[in-house]
């Protein structure tokens, strides 16, 4: 009995971090394809970005390559911060996870953070002893001993803290954050044994705040393209024009209060924003991906920079952002399902939007093939050689290829409303079955070809009975 099966792999991934330890690796894209929410250099060569899944990757080449570093939990890690050298770092994420390595990343322990709450933020301001953490239900936490121990700080709020910021020493700080009605600001003179609500408002949620230089001037960033600027410490704050309406999730001075920079965007949507005036005007640059933005970090200068975010995208900038070239490889596409015909080395995937790519090097490196449909493709398979092959997916499509994806033809004959999610030819190119369903109606149906997908003969099956060993997403011969 021969069958394929339908799968549904949620990211665009081949593999999880942390798999590697059970000989699994990520083969497409790479370095790998999580969502990367923060980045911490140390300089202009070595640096940190952490994500979904417990994602931590590393580089000491300046972004050439990075490597996957030990996975210590499948919870997000939404903040990561190496305060003075490479060597002695901390991660924050879901579930109040503080992670810290003190060897580079080649091994992280769990701290007790006092709190299930998701922790967004983790600075340390000026070692690695003294450092504070913001995070969901207002939640600010301290340690004074580099993490052994954290005292809950009262915010007096009880909406989430997205960022948290002490430009100076470990004594004035700030913290950002909101909910669905309004944001707030809020600041601490001494050290965050007192905070003090700044701003209260009906302004859209805010995700970042940076104070370049000093106590008195500093920038915030939000939702729906909301930039917004004190120089009196805090106590007043002038919205900026900042021409997108794109949701903003860090803003970035990295010398001075002159030059800054602005990042965010939505899905399959990147936004760069660049003022070199303080703010009082904002240029869009062209990013070169098209992924959501989530962190930026400019290690030593306004020039040399780097952009992370959906999808494990990095980007990086030598010329203050006129030019970003992608460090991250491969397809951001989902992918459905792969087939290797033969053995390990030549084999297919499809997914996304049309998707089909192909390699001939056990998935080291992958070509994307034309199609002729952005139709997502939810099964593909090559019954016995990698040169005649079929895919199916939404409404009714299936492909053909004879010549190893060079060329794939559209066959009709199935009707639109049938979403094909298995591929089946048991033992020749000529004789094979689809099994899918019209989702709307709520029927699945079975199609048969005797002549290699020209004609096909469709079997509708009753959704509340199906037979034996048969859904509407597999085929069983």
């Amino acid at each position: 009995m021969k069958y394929l099966r339908f799968i549904m792999i949620p990211a665009v991934l081949f593999l999880l971090p942390g798999f590697a330890s059970s000989g699994w690796f990520w083969l497409n894209p790479k370095p790998q394809g999580n969502t990367l929410y923060s980045a911490s250099f140390v300089d202009n060569n070595t640096g940190y970005a952490a994500g979904n899944y417990g994602t931590i990757i590393k580089t000491n080449d300046g972004g050439a390559t990075w490597r996957i570093l030990p996975q210590v939990t499948r919870r997000s890690l939404f903040s990561v911060n190496f305060p003075l050298d490479a060597q002695t770092g901390y991660a924050a994420g879901d579930w109040g996870y503080i992670l810290k390595t003190n060897d580079g990343g080649e091994s992280w322990k769990v701290l007790s953070s006092g709190t299930h709450q998701s922790l967004y933020s983790i600075t340390f301001p000026r070692d690695a002893m003294t450092g504070f953490v913001v995070g969901g239900g207002g939640a600010i936490f301290k340690t004074t001993n580099g993490g052994t121990a954290w005292s809950s700080q009262v915010s007096n709020v009880n909406i989430d803290l997205h960022s948290v910021h002490f430009p100076v020493d470990a004594q004035t700080g700030y913290a950002v954050g909101g909910s669905s009605y309004y944001a707030v600001i809020l600041k601490t003179t001494d050290g965050g044994f007192g905070w003090t609500t700044l701003l209260k408002d009906t302004i859209n949620y805010l995700h970042s705040v940076q104070f370049p230089s000093d106590e008195q001037t500093g920038y915030a960033a939000g939702d729906a393209g909301t930039l917004l600027k004190t120089t009196d410490g805090g106590i007043s704050w002038t919205r900026l024009i900042s021409g997108t309406s794109y949701n903003l999730r860090e803003v970035i001075f990295p010398q001075d209060a002159q030059t800054g920079y602005s990042i965010g965007g939505d899905w399959r949507v990147a936004i760069i924003l660049k003022t070199t005036d303080g703010g009082q005007t904002w240029n869009s640059l062209n990013s070169g991906v098209a992924n959501d933005l989530f962190a930026i970090n400019f290690p030593e200068n306004e020039f040399a920079g780097y952009v992370m975010g959906e999808d494990g995208t990095i980007s990086k900038t030598t010329n203050g952002g006129n030019v970003w070239n992608s460090l991250s490889t491969g397809e951001t596409n989902s992918i459905y399902a792969a087939h290797f015909p033969v053995d390990a080395n030549t084999g297919y995937a499809a997914g996304e939007y049309g998707t089909i790519l192909r390699t001939s090097d056990g998935g080291n490196s992958w070509i994307k093939q034309t199609t002729g449909t952005g139709n997502d493709l939810l099964s593909i398979q090559f019954p016995i050689d990698v040169n005649t092959g079929y895919a199916g997916g939404m409404f009714g499509t299936m492909l053909k290829t004879t010549d190893a994806g060079t060329s794939w033809i559209s066959k009709t004959g199935i009707d639109s409303t049938i979403d094909i999610t298995s591929v089946c030819f048991p033992g020749n190119v000529q004789t094979g079955y689809v099994a899918g369903g019209d989702w709307y109606l709520g029927f699945g149906y079975v199609l048969k070809t005797t002549n290699g997908g020209e004609t096909w003969a469709s079997h509708s099956l009753d959704p509340f009975r199906p037979p034996l060993g048969l859904d509407q997403r597999r085929v069983v011969v």
